[in-house]
């Protein structure tokens, strides 16, 4: 069975600060995949692949560090975003990309790396880089 990840109803992703609400949003509310009220679902490459769902994710390792890409191309494949990150060491079937509200790829993409270390390298090394006419924006996500 395959699960994918939706965002949570209306009710549920309200703000609970009254003076949030009158304050203009920022690109910072989406800075992390839990930031947003409404995380975009996201589709692991390896799912996407065989066309189906993601799987349920495995229990994160405390070593494993996470990496959020911004801005990648629509048509971007999951080897094309992988071979992006070459050079680094990074867990290849961790890839998850985000998808938008009608299921088409959101530009938005989070892949795990071995340490923290190895997570912190690609940001500063990728972080601005371009993929095809697009620049990508990389942070961490824990």
């Amino acid at each position: 069975m395959v699960a994918v990840a939706h965002p949570p109803p209306p009710h549920l992703g309200a703000r609970s600060d009254p003076a949030a609400a009158s304050r203009p949003s920022s690109s910072l509310d989406h800075a992390h995949p839990t930031a947003a009220a409404h995380p975009p679902p996201i589709i692991s490459a390896a799912a996407q692949q065989q066309g189906a769902g993601p799987p349920p994710a495995a229990a994160p390792q405390p070593h494993h560090v996470g990496v959020k890409v911004r801005g990648l191309p629509y048509r971007s494949s999951p080897a094309d975003i992988l071979a992006f990150f070459s050079g680094y060491q990074f867990l290849s079937d961790s890839l998850q990309l985000g998808l938008d509200s009608a299921g088409r790829p959101s530009g938005e993409a989070w892949i795990r790396f071995v340490s923290p270390g190895e997570a912190q390298r690609a940001v500063q090394d990728l972080h601005g880089k371009y993929m095809g006419k697009r620049y990508l924006e990389l942070c961490t996500c824990g």
